[in-house]
């Protein structure tokens, strides 16, 4: 109908008059033009599959661009042969759907049309989610742009799992969803796991969406895989859209603190004559503690503190706290082992027991540590790594890297042969800093 054809052309032109304000192209981009600086690239076929309407963006070449807004919607005369047989594609979507497939070209995961421009056009104003198109591929050189690295990575997650919905800023996150869900990227998904995985995705973008939470800047790809370290696939499936919106409401500042809108600030030394430690802070706080009614701290230890050093530390820390303020702090150690049962079950003892603070004392704890963080909001939690930002979980850590370059010093000073060896036991954030100090301190002692 042609009055559909002018409401459209009102919407193309609010895009196009906010974009020229914005200083951004006012039409749609031309793949032609995005890829003279890249020369030639090699192509391959995707085949016939089903391509999510809002990751078009663009056409194959120049000669159709200016017909179009950024959004895809008509720009030219009413009057025009353009306008009529838009109009007729629109009767026919109406009548019987557009059957015909279109022609498209992917490139880094966005698609450009080189047939079908204004089957989209009715396509993307109708809001249908996702078109019919003959795919082929055209593969980027491999650089070492994050861009680049994650759009390799997809590669490997969409010969698994062909899904091209979900989309990632991070490095690694395809794996990381693999390991969410049980599976991996090397070996084919079996089809109810892809097609799962696919209808939980569009569940929780629809309400992310909703909550407008493309304003955060983070994809909802990443906000997607954040959901799934603390709620299972399942209950995307399974639970009510108002529990859906319920719990994202819940987790709404780890959105933010993902995409840094809220950012997390690392205090590398304390203030001096301002705030006291987070112990004494609380202490002061009314109600006054006392030997009645102590502040009582759980600490969640995942091995046998006379076995592991690292937990004999906080062992010790432990002990020194109920010294240091005696009857006013209670604490109680939780053997919890590395499973998820034990974690729990050791969170809801502590919570029964009143505890308001748990140290969780394993960086390794950290996506259990937020899961526990948001189910008890009131009890405050501490995780023991730095690097690893949440809101929900405050997070602490000693600095290693002194006594480590004191440990370089010793092992120069004493090694024969200009030769030392250093044996890191796990590969998390601190380690590495830990490394170099140790070298740095070597090398002082022996160049």
């Amino acid at each position: 109908m042609k009055a559909d054809y002018t409401k459209a052309k009102k919407m193309a032109e609010k895009a196009y008059h906010r974009a020229v304000q914005s200083g951004h192209y006012p039409y749609l981009p031309a793949l032609d033009f995005i890829l003279e600086k890249e020369g030639p690239l090699p192509e391959s076929s995707v085949g016939l599959i089903e391509v999510p309407t809002s990751m078009i963006v663009g056409t194959r070449t120049q000669g159709r661009q200016n017909a179009f807004a950024p959004n895809f919607l008509p720009l030219l005369s009413e009057s025009s042969e353009f306008a009529s047989k838009w109009s007729a594609l629109y009767d026919s979507q109406m009548e019987e759907g557009i059957r015909d497939p279109l022609k498209v070209y992917e490139f880094m995961k966005r698609f450009y049309v080189q047939e079908g421009n204004k089957r989209v056009s009715v396509a993307k104003y109708l809001g249908i989610p996702a078109v019919s198109a003959e795919v082929i591929r055209l593969l980027p050189k491999r650089t070492q742009d994050r861009e680049n690295i994650v759009y390799f990575e997809f590669l490997d997650f969409y010969k698994v799992a062909p899904i091209y919905q979900i989309t990632f800023t991070e490095p690694g996150s395809y794996q990381k969803l693999a390991e969410e869900v049980g599976q991996n990227l090397t070996d084919p998904w079996p089809q109810y796991a892809v097609e799962n995985v696919r209808s939980a995705y569009i569940t929780f973008e629809r309400e992310y969406n909703a909550m407008e939470g493309w304003r955060l800047g983070i994809t909802a790809g990443d906000a997607f895989l954040l959901y799934l370290t603390i709620y299972r696939l399942d209950s995307l499936l399974q639970e009510s859209r108002a529990t859906i919106h319920s719990r994202m409401s819940r987790i709404w500042n780890e959105f933010r603190t993902e995409s840094n809108a809220q950012p997390v600030a690392l205090v590398e030394r304390p203030v001096e004559g301002e705030r006291p430690g987070r112990i004494a802070q609380v202490l002061k706080k009314t109600p006054k503690y006392t030997e009645k009614h102590p502040l009582k701290i759980a600490f969640l230890y995942d091995r046998d503190p006379e076995t592991s050093n690292w937990l004999y530390g906080h062992e010790l820390g432990r002990q020194d706290l109920m010294d240091r303020f005696p009857g006013l702090v209670k604490t109680r150690p939780f053997a919890v082992g590395t499973g998820e049962e034990g974690f729990r079950e050791a969170v809801e003892a502590a919570a029964a027991d009143d505890a308001e603070m748990i140290f969780t004392t394993s960086p390794t704890q950290m996506e259990k540590t937020l899961r526990a963080a948001v189910e008890y909001p009131k009890i405050k939690f501490l995780n023991c790594s730095i690097n690893l930002k949440r809101n929900a979980v405050r997070t602490y850590y000693a600095r290693m890297y002194e006594a480590k370059f004191l440990m370089g010093a010793l092992a120069a000073s004493v090694a024969k042969n200009h030769r030392i060896g250093y044996l890191s036991d796990y590969p998390i954030y601190g380690n590495i800093a830990n490394i170099n100090a140790f070298a740095i301190g070597a090398a002082m002692i022996d160049p």
